[in-house]
């Protein structure tokens, strides 16, 4: 088992204690139960015995993803190389899934590296992001949630050189569990 990981300022790493609420799955893509309250709810969308995924609470974009270890390494630099390949295997499988429910084709894989590169958490992970082009973003119909694609801003480098810069709202339990039911189908 996991024990959380304590931060630098003395609080326990958020991810470490995701990891630790929901223990492996088999197959890895079945929900699994609720974590015990006090703990918020957390949209998991596959719990293997080496990575877990789950549903960006600030997403960029509808399907926004966290894929992590579920032992704690700060850095990509920490990370034993067996380990990088078995979390990372995922990401294919992942991206499939969240282009398909996002609408879309397109997606970035993004990993901030230690905080000057504008990593938040101190457990190392990897954001999938999918990404709608122009054509995409004008096809949805109004009302479909169109803030999400950043629509206006293509020509501001919108999903390209901003990485995780720009747009981002508060994920409500009823839209992450809709979004991670549909995921993990």
């Amino acid at each position: 088992t996991n024990t959380p990981i304590m931060s630098s300022e003395g609080e326990p790493c958020p991810f470490c204690l995701i990891a630790t609420s929901y223990p492996p799955s088999a197959p890895p893509y079945l929900p699994p139960p609720p974590a015990t309250p006090p703990f918020p709810a957390t949209h998991i969308l596959l719990s293997a015995p080496h990575a877990l995924a789950f549903l960006d609470i600030m997403p960029q974009s509808p399907a926004h993803l966290l894929l992590i270890p579920r032992s704690h390494h700060e850095t990509l630099h920490t990370l034993p190389p067996s380990l990088n390949v078995a979390v990372t295997a995922w990401l294919p499988l992942l991206a499939c899934a969240a282009t398909k429910v996002a609408g879309v084709s397109d997606f970035n894989v993004i990993l901030n590296n230690g905080v000057s590169a504008g990593q938040v958490v101190g457990h190392v992970h990897w954001h999938l992001v999918p990404r709608a082009g122009r054509e995409e973003r004008e096809r949805m119909e109004k009302g479909e949630r169109r803030e999400w694609w950043g629509v206006g801003n293509e020509e501001e480098g919108w999903g390209r050189e901003r990485g995780l810069k720009g747009v981002r709202g508060d994920l409500s339990d009823e839209e992450g569990e809709r979004i991670a039911g549909l995921i993990r189908e």
